[in-house]
């Protein structure tokens, strides 16, 4: 564990900053690009700044529980003096001894929570040896992970494994360390455009079975050539290649070609450190024919794997032929390989997803295209479709690998079972068995937010961090600290993603939040510009949302009802659905139930079995909708998180409301059966149900809770709470209170329409206080 985990927060030194809980190093506000190692290095001399940290303690510290030379150090150091440029002064070497930095150093703490702890802690709980040494010219050290965005959860993902194949898997022989390695192109001379890009794909799957290799992904790539001025989509030719690896950190770079021989194929692959650019081993092999390419890649993956450290036992336990890891159809392959290529460069997912279809229909079983495609579905708000795809992934799981299975069944008790408890528990496993992949903390943190457990969805997202700067993992840990009202950290979070080129439609959606609820005009106007120029699906949502939080009901139900129209017109059904739903509560909400029941009666029979759905046709008055719901759901044979933790209470209460039974519904509203950091929609309901049973004091304390968190609830529901506050304080004869809720409401709602009536109440209200 580095010398400086102890330390949160940032050290400024001269224009520099280095940002512990973001892990960037800046320079008079712009990043300063840094490989992993550097910055844990860097941090060690810069926590005890003034003293000679010798040699020995930064090789224990930065490569803990790894074994390393001392030129691996200085090649560390060359990089960091490189980074500081003309203050490479800072770092000075004592001779024989080791370094200090001689810099004035001001430490600057923060409450963030740095997730290096729980990294050490898995480490100790999880130490293991591979059984044959590693060459000299490889260096252990620890890169981040590779796999793509299927193992990063959206709203479902999908697949499972037994018990006994997980445990195997974190138990495992393996290496103190991986073995951090970047992937060159194939250099193709047969004229077959077949093999472009498929090849590498194909190595990459067959390396990431093993435990001891870390592959660089595609897009920590793509960061690469964007800083050394490239195009992300710049072929990565053997020199490109090798400067990207020099600029990650990363250990071997390996380089790879196919010729071909009369009717056979020469498959060559050579591994060279990058550090110095030593050749460290070889491999060829010949393939009979084009059918036999990818088997002859097998065989030559393994030699690879071989020559570079990992044992016999480690290979035969963790390698299964790409037939099965992947496919056996080679064009299947290439598409797959396009679309994972569009994927990564961040283009629309209706770009690429005919380019996963089309993999599926050449082979059918093709589980991770299945998965692709899910996970495309899933983000754009077609859940059924979403998980039929990961069920279909699910059933095909049985040949693939112990490493890929365990990824699988994390998202199938997250996606499809929805037991977020017991999927959070087999994302530690998987954490624990590879702590340098950020996929597993990143979607443990989600479902934590999820839960509204926030205590431990920020830490985690912090951990996938250091691991990582995925936009996904940006988008996450920016909305939670949205979330909890930590504007000044979310904003951060944006600008760090900004100067990586990385900022996405989900930032600038909570920036155009954060600036509605500080009210902020300027920064208003310029999100609002950007997500309309950006065409987003949300850009009518949020603008929808925000008339309606200002009580300007004709224009919020006009910006609602374009964005239905347009999600129909793109194919979006459920996200049309989900769109026409919440139109509806904004117009139950303003008083409108009327027209909210004629919103829902609009939908059709696709959303009968649809929890939001029937939660709002029962709060309209329509009981059967609930009283269905909870016939089907009150005794499910599995955990629905969602289901047992808000769904079946808040449609349990709404149904109680409908009877006249406050009391009942404050009670199955109450915790432990909602989660710890509640929705808007659980507070509102239970706010208005305590008022109802005559427990204004409790009343007072959850609207009051929904006006101090206001980045979580982006609603009508918020300014309402003013006054449901005003109410709660009028029965409890506070009257000065009372009138000081009431006239905030009013203000906020200064330019609503007139006729409201929830606004009209409120004015009647208030001027009936004595």
């Amino acid at each position: 564990m580095p010398l400086a985990s102890a330390y949160k927060g940032a050290y400024q030194f001269g224009e520099f900053q280095l940002d512990l809980d973001l892990c960037v190093l800046m320079r008079s506000g712009r990043r300063v690009v840094l490989g992993s190692k550097a910055f844990d290095v860097l941090s060690c001399l810069i926590a005890r700044a003034g003293e000679v940290v010798t040699k020995a303690e930064l090789l224990a510290s930065v490569w803990a529980d790894a074994y390393v030379e001392e030129g691996t150090l200085a090649q560390q150091i060359f990089t960091l003096r490189k980074a500081l440029g003309d203050r490479a002064d800072y770092i000075v070497t004592v001779p024989g001894q080791g370094y200090r930095f001689m810099g004035a150093v001001r430490h600057v703490p923060t409450n963030v929570y740095d997730g290096r702890e729980i990294v050490h802690e898995v480490k100790e709980r999880t130490h293991m040896v591979i059984e044959e040494p590693m060459p000299a010219a490889v260096a252990i050290a620890a890169p981040s992970s590779t796999r793509s965005q299927l193992y990063a959860l959206g709203a479902v993902a999908a697949i499972t494994l037994a018990v006994a194949a997980g445990w195997f898997w974190v138990h495992r022989p393996a290496p103190p360390d991986h073995v951090s390695v970047v992937l060159a192109d194939f250099s193709n001379t047969t004229g077959d455009a077949t093999f472009d890009r498929t090849l590498r794909q194909a190595l990459e799957i067959e390396l990431e079975q093993s435990p001891f290799m870390q592959v660089l992904s595609e897009p920590d790539g793509e960061e690469a050539l964007e800083n050394m001025g490239q195009k992300p989509d710049t072929p990565m030719t053997a020199s490109v290649a090798r400067e990207v690896c020099e600029r990650k950190n990363q250990q071997v770079l390996l380089t790879e070609s196919i010729s071909s021989v009369g009717d056979e194929y020469l498959l060559t692959v050579e591994a060279t450190a990058c550090p110095t650019g030593k050749r460290i081993a070889s491999a060829k092999a010949q393939a009979a024919s084009k059918t036999k390419v990818l088997t002859t890649l097998d065989g030559l993956a393994e030699r690879v794997r071989s020559k570079l450290g990992e044992s016999a036992k480690s290979i035969a336990g963790y390698d299964v032929p790409l037939e099965d890891a992947a496919t056996p159809s080679l064009e299947a392959l290439k598409v797959y390989s396009m679309g994972m290529h569009l994927q990564n460069l961040g283009k629309p997912f209706a770009d690429s997803i005919p380019l996963f279809e089309r993999a599926i229909e050449l082979d059918p079983n093709f589980a991770f295209a299945y998965g692709e495609l899910s996970f495309m579905y899933s983000n754009m708000g077609e859940n059924h479709k979403a998980e039929e795809l990961m069920q279909k992934c699910f059933d095909l799981r049985g040949k693939l690998g112990i490493k890929d299975k365990l990824l699988i069944q994390s998202h199938y008790e997250a996606g499809i079972l929805k037991d977020w408890p017991k999927a959070i528990k087999s994302y530690e496993t998987w954490a624990t068995g590879d702590p340098d992949d950020w996929v597993p903390w990143i979607d443990a943190a989600n479902l934590y937010t999820m839960m509204g457990d926030f205590t431990h969805a920020i830490p985690d997202a912090q951990r996938a961090l250091q691991i990582s700067h995925n936009v996904v993992i940006l988008d996450d840990l920016g909305r939670a600290y949205k979330d909890t009202g930590r504007f000044a950290e979310a904003k951060a979070v944006v600008q760090l993603a900004a100067s990586e080129g990385k900022d996405s439609t989900t930032m600038h959606g909570f920036l155009y939040e954060m600036a509605f609820d500080e009210g902020d005009a300027a920064a208003l106007k310029r999100e609002d510009l950007w997500l309309a120029a950006h065409k987003d699906s949300e850009h009518d949502y949020l603008a929808g949302e925000a008339a309606a939080m200002q009580g300007k009901y004709k224009l919020a139900e006009e910006l609602f009802r374009h964005e239905v129209t347009t999600d129909r017109q793109d194919g979006l059904t459920e996200l049309a659905d989900a769109m026409a739903i919440e139109q509806a509560e904004m117009e139950r909400e303003v008083g409108m139930t009327a027209t909210a029941r004629a919103t829902l009666n609009a939908l059709g029979k696709q959303v009968q079995d649809d929890p939001d759905f029937a939660l709002q046709r029962t709060l309209a008055g329509d009981t059967s909708f609930g009283e269905r719901y909870l016939m089907a759901h009150s005794h499910d044979a599995h955990p629905d998180t969602g289901v047992i933790h808000r769904e079946v209470p808040e449609m349990r209460a709404a149904l109680a409301l409908q009877h006249g039974a406050a009391a009942e519904a404050v009670t199955d509203l109450a915790p432990p059966n909602t989660f710890e950091w509640p929705h808007v929609s659980v507070l509102s309901q239970r706010g208005q149900a305590e008022l109802q049973a005559g427990q204004p004091e409790r009343a007072a304390t959850d609207f009051q809770f929904a006006l101090d968190h206001p980045g979580s609830f982006f609603a009508v529901d918020r300014p309402l709470a003013h006054l449901g506050l005003a109410r709660a304080y009028a029965a409890q004869k506070n009257e000065t209170a009372a009138r000081k809720e009431y006239e905030t409401f009013l203000a906020a709602w200064k330019d609503a329409d007139a006729d409201l009536p929830v606004l009209k109440a409120a004015k009647a209200e208030l001027a009936g206080l004595h």
